[in-house]
């Protein structure tokens, strides 16, 4: 779905803002893109993604995925959490840079937590690592960055 960043709103036919603050993410990935909105930090998509292993019924990879809008250093935020990285991909045939902070893992389902779970827990300790940033103050370093 389509989420607007400025009002924190998903985005339906009569939604006024401009088409520039929409971006499209997943349920589990909103508020990861609503907290670097506001620390400055423009997402492009935030997404999860879960696919079964083949040949396993309690395996899983998972995946998420952090596009950003612009070419921000890559020590920005900091260490990330474990298992999170902050990469640059090519995949546009104009061959245009791309940011993307990303989490994977392969998850065997043990009968406990569940692979929506596990998505969940990992999406948390990200918003939790976000939520130690000062936005004011995070806004004003990408500024004096010339961000």
């Amino acid at each position: 779905m389509l989420r607007c960043l400025k009002c924190k709103k998903y985005a339906y036919k009569t939604h006024k803002c401009s088409v520039l603050s929409l971006v499209p993410v997943t349920h589990e990935c909103r508020i990861i893109a609503d907290m670097l909105f506001d620390l400055g930090v423009e997402p492009l998509s935030a997404a999860h993604f879960v696919t079964p292993v083949t040949d396993s019924v309690y395996k899983y990879y998972i995946h998420i995925c952090i596009e950003l809008r612009r070419d921000y250093p890559t020590n920005i935020l900091g260490d990330l959490p474990t298992g999170w990285i902050h990469y640059t991909q090519t995949v546009s045939e104009d061959h245009i840079p791309l940011q993307v902070i990303g989490y994977s893992e392969t998850f065997a389902f043990d009968g406990v937590l569940t692979v929506e779970g596990r998505v969940q827990e990992i999406v948390s300790t990200f918003e939790d690592y976000l939520g130690t940033f000062d936005p004011q103050s995070f806004k004003s370093v990408l500024t004096l960055m010339g961000i």
